[in-house]
């Protein structure tokens, strides 16, 4: 259901504002699962002889970059804390593996951080853990919904049969003076 248009997924659904059919975008699984691979291969456990700190520097703006541009989704804000639980819960676990014989207790000691907002974050150093919830979700500004295409109904759309397809490209071609390639 939908298409794909720069990395989002656009699907046909009623708009909350005047019920009329709208495209909505919505973060497409496949970008999800990539993201999520892509944070596996970084937090593996051949990577454990880096810093923290290193591994911090690599995936921060990894993930500015991804909630800035995914911050216009319908439910951005479901999907960033779904993110930010798993990521968080990711980290710990490379801790883990990396101080194989310090406890839960010392590893959080040692590595949890506080922000000014009072939440709990991995750091190091001067370097805390982005989360994907601190840059916040927008709606994408109305531009309307009178638009051609299949998610506004009442505007009728280009319909071409094949026997139209054949007599608009010989006229092209023969426009640009290219030889006739359509019977």
């Amino acid at each position: 259901r939908g298409f794909d248009f720069l990395g989002y997924r656009i699907v046909s659904e009623k708009s909350a504002k005047n019920r009329k059919l709208v495209g909505k975008p919505y973060i497409p699984k496949p970008k999800l699962k990539a993201l999520r691979t892509r944070i596996k291969v970084m937090t593996a456990r051949s990577q454990i002889h880096r810093s923290l700190e290193s591994l911090l520097q690599e995936l921060n703006p990894l993930i500015r970059g991804w909630r800035t541009y995914f911050r216009h989704a319908v439910g951005a804000t479901k999907e960033f804390a779904t993110l930010d639980w798993w990521l968080w819960r990711r980290v710990f676990r490379w801790l883990r593996k990396k101080h194989r014989g310090i406890g839960t207790h010392a590893l959080r000691r040692r590595y949890r951080r506080l922000t000014p907002t009072g939440a709990r974050v991995w750091g190091e150093g001067a370097r805390t853990l982005a989360t994907f919830r601190d840059g916040g979700t927008t709606p994408y500004p109305d531009r309307g919904t009178n638009f051609p295409g299949p998610w506004a109904p009442g505007i009728p759309r280009l319909r071409m049969d094949a026997r139209t397809v054949r007599i608009t490209l010989n006229a092209l071609n023969r426009h640009f003076g290219a030889p006739s390639a359509v019977g």
